[in-house]
């Protein structure tokens, strides 16, 4: 269990919500009963099914339970965590040291220096370092997430790449190994439109296939992205049908090539040849 000290103001400035009961107030002091808020994981595994709005703990009385935050990283779960008023603890600063949020209305860059002079008012001699965006905590905390989508990416274009040159090599090559057939539907009276919806019609029917393999394949591994950060969703149906359409459009480019070079064989030539 993950055991925080924090001021009246924490929970609204970093945007935690309160699920039950209240967070702290300026009367949570050392002269008034101990209080405490719990974080819903621990809520559900302490008191499963139960409210535990007003329990009495040996660490105080709950007053309130939040929604969970990923502390050690957005890839894991969350932890069971207990927050108590600083004001409450106050021994536990020289221990633990403090970390001082700042929620604006506006850009938080430019507030840095007149937060700085702000605590240098009260002490002149505190150190202030590790000054971030909340934007770069969340950005810190998926860099090895984001490197590794960046190579999957990577992978992906590779992927698609192949599959274009390996879509344009299979045509290529069933319109060259048929070039006799061609020729022979083109003596007998087969125009060169019809010779190319024949080649295309055969490009796309790969195509078709290959998505449909694809498509198994990707509701298959669809639960993997369970394991990934809560900010990576599932794709939806558009999603798929805009990629199912863009790779259709670029195969049936691709296949051009081929079916325009089969649909204007020379059937003298071929048939001599042969």
């Amino acid at each position: 269990m993950e055991l925080r000290f924090v001021t009246p103001g924490y929970f609204e400035a970093m945007g935690i919500p309160i699920r039950r009961g209240r967070g702290f107030t300026a009367t949570d002091v050392a002269t008034n009963p101990r209080v405490i808020v719990i974080n819903e994981t621990l809520a559900r595994r302490a008191f499963p099914g139960g409210d535990p709005i007003g329990l009495v703990t040996t660490r105080g009385t709950i007053v309130g339970t939040i929604g969970d935050v990923r502390q050690a990283g957005l890839e894991r779960p969350p932890l069971p965590e207990l927050y108590t008023p600083i004001a409450q603890n106050w021994s536990q600063i020289s221990d633990l040291g403090m970390t001082l949020v700042v929620r604006t209305a506006d850009r938080p860059e430019p507030m840095t220096g007149a937060i700085g002079s702000a605590i240098h008012q009260v002490d002149p001699a505190e150190a202030i370092f590790g000054v971030k965006t909340m934007d770069a905590v969340v950005g810190d905390s998926l860099s090895g997430f984001t490197i590794s989508l960046s190579i999957l990416s990577g992978f992906a274009v590779l992927a698609i790449a192949l599959a274009l040159s390996g879509t344009y090599g299979v045509i290529s090559y069933l319109a060259s190994s048929r070039r006799r057939e061609f020729a022979i539907r083109v003596a007998l009276g087969s125009g060169a439109a019809r010779v190319s919806r024949f080649v295309l019609g055969r490009a796309l029917a790969l195509t078709v296939l290959g998505l449909g393999s694809g498509l198994a394949a990707a509701l298959v591994s669809m639960p993997l992205l369970n394991s990934a950060p809560v900010t990576v969703a599932r794709p939806g149906a558009p999603t798929i049908v805009t990629v199912a359409l863009m790779i259709t459009a670029v195969a049936g480019l691709a296949a051009l090539v081929p079916a325009r070079r089969a649909a204007h064989v020379d059937p003298v030539t071929i048939l001599r040849a042969d």
